[in-house]
């Protein structure tokens, strides 16, 4: 078991590249296949759908309101109309976090059963030639977080993804000038935040494998506490503990300021609209006050939709900064299911007569691989 350079355990290896789609279509099978991945994006959409009928809805409502001098039989039907959306908002955001729940727990649940069982049935070679804190790393740290955090991180992005869709369509609805702005800036978001998640990916692979080195020695502590004190090895031992940690946080402390890089990058793009839409919205008042002069009604419901806008925009403004920065956060978490299909492709032992054939027809994988990868990655 011995490598080249004459070592018995060999060095984590880290993948490179962004994470591969096979990956994505996993995860979703395992969180419940086409029927889940269906209900799931149905649900994503009706509920931004709701959120904008309600927009509209009480928009209706103060328009209504302010073509009478009380609240009349029209503005008590928006008001009934208004509460009935939200309600209806209320229930389409509870039934999606219950269909997340599930998938995730079901997802977590089938990794977990696929990765225990590959490790039962691993060649004692592997453990001579993987400390035993790697296998706490992965059924520890990145278990956790296909346990809590990688769904909860695909519902934000999708969430994102489709508030910067409705938002871009209410805006170019009211005003399709703007959409010579929101074009550039668009495309110019999407290249900064690809640029970061190339870096973000590799650096949150680095924070995954400088974790290990710590579960690891602190194993090792544990189970030579006793030698440690009679020889008087405490400060060689806090010295390599302070070295391990301190590699783990530059990782995670380049990510950080990555991070704050695109922040800064995003809100620079992201206020050219603001300051083209109020422009535009101001500059179209005053043309539309001049030539409908005493008009009430219609400076009233410019003004709403003008309000309508700008409110959006400002979501606009948050919404772009928040999707690609989810993008990126998609793939970091997925770096978790990427190390944990690691575990679940491993080679096993070879079975005695005497054992029971395998279950399932993916051989406990994580991931069903390719046919070009079976042979090399012992499935």
């Amino acid at each position: 078991a011995r490598s080249a350079k004459g070592r018995l355990t060999v060095e984590e290896q880290r993948a490179k590249g962004s994470i591969p789609a096979r990956l994505y279509r996993g995860y979703f099978e395992q969180a419940g296949g086409a029927g889940f991945t269906t209900l799931w994006l149905f649900m994503g959409i009706a509920v931004q759908g709701c959120y904008y009928v309600q927009t509209l809805v009480f928009s209706a409502w103060i328009s209504a309101m302010g073509r009478e001098e009380s609240a009349g039989a029209e503005s008590r039907c928006e008001l009934w109309l208004y509460m009935g959306v939200t309600i209806l908002y209320l229930v389409l955001v509870a039934l999606r976090a219950a269909v997340c729940v599930v998938g995730s727990l079901r997802a977590s649940r089938s990794v977990h059963s696929c990765m225990l069982r590959r490790v039962l049935r691993a060649p004692t070679s592997y453990f001579e030639a993987h400390p035993i804190g790697r296998l706490v790393n992965r059924f520890a740290s990145d278990l956790a977080a296909i346990d809590v955090e990688v769904m909860d991180e695909l519902y934000a992005m999708a969430d994102n993804l489709a508030s910067v869709l409705a938002i871009v369509l209410v805006i170019l609805a009211s005003y399709p000038p703007l959409a010579l702005v929101l074009a550039p800036v668009l495309m110019a978001s999407c290249a900064v935040g690809r640029f970061y998640q190339r870096t973000a990916i590799e650096l949150k692979r680095l924070d995954s494998t400088t974790r290990s080195p710590i579960y690891h020695l602190f194993g090792e502590v544990l189970g030579g506490l006793d030698s440690a004190r009679a020889m008087q090895m405490q400060p060689g031992v806090i010295a390599r503990f302070e070295t391990a940690i301190d590699k783990h946080t530059q990782a995670e402390y380049n990510l950080w300021v990555c991070n704050r890089w695109l922040v800064i990058r995003l809100q620079s793009l992201s206020s050219l609209v603001g300051i083209a839409l109020g422009a535009y919205v101001l500059f179209f008042q005053a043309t539309s006050t001049a030539s409908n002069v005493g008009d009430s009604q219609s400076d009233v419901q410019r003004q709403l939709t003008a309000g309508i806008v700008l409110t959006y925009a400002t979501q606009y403004v948050q919404t772009v900064r928040m999707t690609v920065t989810q993008w990126a956060s998609v793939e970091q978490e997925m770096n978790f299911v990427e190390r944990c299909d690691e575990i679940a492709h491993l080679k096993e032992q070879e079975p005695d007569q005497d054992d029971e054939p395998s279950n399932g027809a993916d051989g406990g994988h994580l991931l069903k691989p390719n046919r070009a990868e079976g042979g090399a990655e012992g499935g």
